[in-house]
């Protein structure tokens, strides 16, 4: 039987639904296999509501450093993934943008002994939240709050100084005006 169900408990939508439409202020904003809206927020809002922890927001410019294109702000530098550039509107170079992670897709830089030097992104830790299977860390670059999932076994403290690093793979873009994703 098709049924229609109203909940503003995203959670709940998420694991009932087969097919999600996320609304704000009357409007839709998107239509969808949950997974897909997780994983392909059409938009900031949608990106910012489906997930606990949502989605993390930094605000960088793409412009190229060398022979290579990098996201930038007075903060960071990130190495831009490939399958992004192939992606990318080459009018969105030298543009300012807002780049979307995932709280899971953000790595303690040095716990894989194989990453990479370029990409670390310096942090202070400014809260942990141990849930018994994972810890939430909350960390502040420049102005900017980071939330990230760490497992249980690392142990870290308020104002611990860390170092953080995106996972490629998991990087969008939205335009800053708009809030539509890009990439």
């Amino acid at each position: 039987a098709t049924m229609l169900y109203v909940t503003h408990d995203q959670v709940e939508a998420m694991s009932m639904g087969t097919r999600l439409i996320v609304m704000n202020n009357g409007s839709v904003q998107q239509i969808g296999a949950p997974l897909d809206i997780y994983n392909y927020p059409a938009n900031m809002f949608v990106a910012g509501f489906i997930g606990t922890p949502p989605m993390n927001f930094l605000p960088v410019k793409i412009t190229a450093q060398q022979e290579n294109f990098v996201f930038v702000n007075e903060y960071i530098s990130i190495p831009a993934p490939e399958r992004i550039l192939k992606q990318l509107p080459a009018e969105r170079i030298n543009t300012e943008v807002m780049l979307g992670i995932r709280p899971e897709h953000i790595k303690l830089h040095g716990k894989n002994k194989t990453a990479p030097k370029e990409g670390k992104i310096s942090s202070q830790v400014e809260i942990v939240e141990p849930l018994g299977n994972e810890i939430h860390v909350t960390c502040k670059t420049g102005p900017n709050s980071l939330i990230c999932r760490i497992p249980p076994d690392v142990v870290l403290q308020p104002g611990q100084n860390i170092e953080l690093q995106f996972d490629d793979e998991h990087i969008q873009l939205y335009d800053k005006m708009s809030g539509k994703r890009i990439v």
